[in-house]
C-alpha cells in the first residue's frame, strides 16, 4: 500500500492533500511575467473528509495533461478521489485561498492508500456527479499590491460595501478583540457549498439548491471586533478564516467550548495582517496570511514606511 504524507486542507503550506473531486473547470491561460509567455492551466475543485470545499490550480503541463473529460467522465458514477503532492498555497483575488501546483507537483487518482479509502468509506451514500464549470481567470495576489491596498479602520468606515466590486479586497493591521458573545458562533452549513441550511421537518436543505443527499457541517460563523489606531468596527469571520485563527475546526468544538472561550482564544493585544473585502453591507475576512506571507507583508511594510515593521 502506498503511503503519503497528506495534510488536512488549510491555509498552510500544503505537501500534499486529498479529496473529492467535485467540479473541473475549463483549461484557462494566464500571463506569467517571469517567462513572458501565457501558460495554461486547469482549476479543480475538491471536498475532503469533514466535507469542506478547496480550490486546486494545476499549471502547465500538469494541468495541460490532466484528462478532465475522462475523469468527469467516471465521476459520473462513481466519487473520485484525488491526491495532490508538492503544491503550495497563494491567495487569488475573488477567488480565495488556492493550492497551486509547483514544479515538484504531481496527482494520484484512486490511490489503495488508508485515506483515500477512509474518504470513500464517508461518501457511500453522497454521490454527486462532477461538473464541468466555466474557467475562472487566476489572479494572484502581489504582496507589493496588496501593502498599497492598505486601509485603516477609519478608511474602512468611509467607504460604502455595497459599492465595492465583487472581489475587492483590503489589507488591515489590527488587533481582535473578541467576539460577541450574544450571537452564535457556529451555523450549520450545506455540504456541498457551505452556505446555511435550512429544516423541512427532520430534513435539512441548502437554501441555494443543492443535492439534499447529506447532512449539513458545523462552520464558524464569528461576529468580531476588529481595532488599530483609528478606531474599532466589527467584521465577520466565517470558515476556513476563523479555522486559521482559532486553531481547530468548529466541529471539533460546537458542544465542547463557549463563545467566551472563542472571543479569548482569538483576542490579542497584538497586531496581525488581516486580508478583508465587503460583505453584504458590511466587511469579511478574505485571508488570514500564514506566517510566511505575513513575514514578507511585515518586509514590504517596513519599505513603504521607511523604518520598522508594524506586526510579526
Amino acid at each position: 500500500m502506498n503511503t503519503l504524507n497528506i495534510c488536512p486542507f488549510c491555509n498552510e503550506p500544503a505537501k500534499d492533500v486529498i479529496g473529492q473531486i467535485v467540479s473541473i473547470e475549463e483549461e484557462g491561460q494566464a500571463w506569467k511575467w517571469v517567462t513572458s509567455r501565457k501558460i495554461s492551466f486547469c482549476n479543480l475543485q475538491l471536498r475532503d473528509l469533514r466535507g469542506r470545499q478547496l480550490n486546486i490550480a494545476l499549471y502547465g503541463d500538469l494541468g495541460r495533461n490532466f484528462d478532465a473529460e475522462k475523469v468527469i467522465k467516471q465521476g459520473q458514477e462513481v466519487s473520485i478521489i484525488a491526491v495532490f503532492t508538492g503544491m503550495l498555497v497563494q491567495l487569488y483575488k475573488g477567488i480565495g485561498f488556492t493550492v497551486r501546483s509547483t514544479t515538484a507537483s504531481k496527482y494520484y487518482l484512486d490511490l489503495d492508500i488508508l485515506e483515500v479509502q477512509e474518504l470513500r468509506a464517508s461518501l457511500a451514500d453522497q454521490h454527486k456527479p462532477i461538473e464541468r464549470l466555466p474557467c475562472q481567470l487566476q489572479n494572484p495576489v502581489n504582496l507589493t499590491e496588496l501593502v498599497k491596498s492598505r486601509r485603516t479602520i477609519e478608511q474602512l468606515k468611509s467607504l460604502n460595501p455595497d459599492e465595492l466590486h465583487r472581489g475587492t479586497i483590503f489589507l488591515c493591521i489590527v488587533t481582535l478583540k473578541g467576539i460577541n458573545c450574544t450571537k452564535d458562533w457556529w451555523y450549520e452549513g450545506c455540504f456541498h457549498c457551505e452556505w446555511p441550511i435550512s429544516w423541512d421537518g427532520s430534513k435539512p436543505f441548502c437554501i441555494k439548491g443543492c443535492p439534499n443527499n447529506a447532512l449539513p457541517v458545523l462552520l464558524y460563523k464569528l461576529d468580531a471586533v476588529m481595532e488599530d489606531t483609528t478606531g474599532a468596527m466589527n467584521i465577520m469571520i466565517y470558515g476556513k478564516q476563523a479555522e486559521m485563527l482559532v486553531g481547530h475546526s468548529a466541529d471539533k468544538l460546537v458542544g465542547e467550548i463557549t463563545g467566551e472561550q472563542i472571543s479569548t482564544i482569538i483576542s490579542s493585544n497584538q497586531s496581525r495582517a488581516l486580508v478583508v473585502g465587503p460583505h453584504r453591507g458590511g466587511f469579511v475576512v478574505a485571508g488570514v496570511p500564514n506566517d510566511d506571507d505575513a513575514c514578507m507583508l511585515a518586509v514590504q511594510l517596513k519599505m513603504e514606511a521607511g523604518g520598522g515593521g508594524e506586526f510579526s
